[in-house]
């Protein structure tokens, strides 16, 4: 199953769910960090100001990542969603 992750490398909730994520050689994933490539930034805030998914995550002030771009382009901010959806 291909993934595509949306995030930062100074974000823990990022790193650690790579981290997880390498442990399962059937779940390919695209990082895109986008402190580093301003078209991952805009791909990134695309998702953030179109989807509603992300409306309590900018009430609460927060980013929202790690996101996952599903094969089906759903998304989550869940790694064992991600894991999951693979069986």
């Amino acid at each position: 199953m291909n993934v595509i992750m949306y995030g930062m490398n100074i974000c823990p909730d990022c790193t650690g769910a790579l981290e997880v994520l390498k442990g399962h050689a059937d779940i390919t994933i695209e990082y895109r960090e986008f402190t580093q490539v301003t078209t991952h930034l805009k791909e990134f805030l695309k998702y953030r100001d179109t989807n509603p998914l992300f409306d309590k995550v900018r009430v609460d002030g927060n980013i929202g990542i790690p996101l996952f771009v599903m094969e089906d382009c759903s998304l989550t901010f869940d790694v064992n969603e991600v894991i999951n959806r693979k069986k």
